[in-house]
């Protein structure tokens, strides 16, 4: 046989160290971490670079039992070997059970140089145990529960299940005994589940689980179903253990979501006919107060025209007249569109150029020099079936509310183009923009975000709109302007 290197027994040690599942740790004769192995990593969570420099009773000590940790350490290094079973606490807060062997390692002249702790996680073996003795005092009282019942011990180990366990969750019983809890629990609620576990431990009383947030359950095909849990603590001879009963409430909830349904459609029933209702009324108000107020707007007219006929040229009463007539011609523009609101009538539908119409209605308009009008007019545009007169309405809406919104000038953009199932017209502007809290009100009758006017325009123009067989909607950044758009169906003549 071959001579060996003569540090063949140095390396062999290494390597029995890389291979070891023992939580290796070596630390100075005040418990300060000089070594932390892989299998450390493993068992207690910790990274070498967050453990190696901390104290080991800081780190994986349970608080209850530090003054005897402290004497078994203290113990090994007067005597060079202690080995103890005990509980360690994880990074995560989980508890482990731990077979420890304590290891005190000096030099030639006996002085201490470090003290080695081999920790070999026993949690499932002993729950395994403890399960055993469980099944046998509790097993025949819970088998036939209607709820699935499992019972964690200290450590987050299931000891105990029952037949209702395994057909909801699809696992068979032997291969849940002695395992994690978290087996049962969705991935992405695993690490809350831990705290909240070592949290009813300090705490143990009967409660409903997850007040104010969902619950769900994993089944072992990887399905997820809601559940219902409550907690209850059960004292025994091994300590106190948590019993969960655990109800799948799937047809629960999916009557309740289905009510839910129901509900939300019956009050959108109702809103809508409210909204009819309301609209109508407000139709036959606005047509006859309209017809009331014109003839007396008419008469102020005429009589201001006159006025600045006869009067002597005073400057002072030449202002005042022009108020006037500013005034009545703001109060005519109101009543015009309480007429139109009111008198709607079916849309007369004819094939219609969008763009010419489009033209047609800025022609009309009178747009002030400091608005630049840009314009995108997709030529040959196949005629929709429309109503023109309704549709100018719309046009000149939106339009008049684009140049409103522009006291100071800037750019009116309007465009005309096809869609996939249609055709759409676009009105832009520069202006003001809408507040987010006033776009999903932009389009009810009566609201208005100016100074002058009763908000009827925008809620014509949807009626029409929608009369005409399209839509209406709006985009708007506060400070930067708004987009009107318009789509109206292809109906094509034949």
């Amino acid at each position: 046989m071959a001579a060996r290197p003569v540090d063949w027994h140095q390396r062999l040690a290494h390597a029995l160290v890389d291979v070891s599942t023992d939580a290796l740790v070596a630390v100075s004769d005040d418990a300060q971490v000089l070594f932390w192995h892989q299998g450390a990593e493993t068992i207690f969570g910790y990274s070498r670079e967050e453990a190696v420099g901390r104290s080991l009773f800081d780190l994986i000590a349970s608080p209850d039992r530090l003054e005897e940790e402290r004497r078994v350490l203290a113990g090994a290094i007067a005597t060079g070997r202690a080995a103890t079973e005990s509980v360690r606490r994880r990074k995560d807060g989980a508890l482990v059970h731990v077979n420890v062997t304590i290891t005190a390692i000096r030099d030639t002249s006996h002085h201490l140089e470090y003290i080695v702790l081999a920790h070999k996680d026993v949690t499932a073996i002993r729950s395994l145990h403890e399960a055993a003795r469980i099944q046998a005092r509790f097993g025949e009282l819970l088998e036939f529960a209607p709820d699935a019942i499992v019972l964690v011990n200290l450590f987050g180990r299931i000891v105990l299940v029952n037949a209702q366990t395994e057909r909801l969750f699809g696992h068979r019983r032997d291969d849940l005994l002695g395992t994690a809890l978290e087996i049962l629990v969705p991935e992405r609620f695993r690490g809350g589940h831990v705290r909240h576990l070592a949290e009813y431990f300090t705490d143990p009383r009967t409660r409903a689980m997850g007040a104010g947030f969902p619950l769900f359950g994993l089944r072992k095909n990887g399905s997820e179903f809601p559940a219902e849990i409550s907690l209850s603590p059960l004292e025994t001879e091994e300590g106190v253990l948590v019993m969960s009963a655990i109800r799948d409430i799937t047809d629960r909830k999916r009557a309740q979501e289905a009510l839910e349904e129901k509900t939300r459609a019956l009050e959108a029933a109702q809103e809508e006919l409210v909204r009819r209702e309301r609209l109508a009324t407000m139709g036959h108000l606005a047509g006859s107060v309209s017809h009331e107020l014109r003839n007396p707007l008419g008469v102020i007219k005429n009589s201001v025209y006159y006025l600045k006929m006869v009067v002597p040229d005073d400057e002072r009463v030449r202002k005042h007249l022009s108020i006037l007539e500013r005034e009545v011609a703001t109060a005519t523009r109101i009543i015009t569109g309480m007429l139109d609101f009111a008198r709607t009538t079916p849309a007369m539908r004819v094939p219609t150029d969008l763009s010419d119409l489009v033209r047609d209605e800025l022609d009309r308009l009178l747009v002030p020099d400091s608005i630049r009008v840009e314009l995108e007019l997709t030529e040959n545009l196949r005629p929709v079936m429309v109503d023109p007169d309704q549709i100018r309405l719309v046009l000149n809406n939106l339009l008049s509310n684009a140049i409103q919104a522009m006291p100071e000038g800037g750019a009116l953009s309007v465009r005309t183009g096809s869609l996939p199932d249609g055709l759409e017209i676009t009105v832009a502007d520069t202006g003001s923009g809408i507040a987010p809290d006033h776009l999903e009100h932009i389009f009810e009758p009566l609201f208005t975000t100016k100074s002058k006017g009763i908000g009827l325009g925008l809620a014509l123009a949807k009626r029409l709109a929608e009369a005409n067989g399209g839509s209406i909607w709006v985009e708007s950044t506060l400070g930067r302007g708004s987009r009107f758009m318009v789509e109206l169906g292809r109906e094509t003549a034949p």
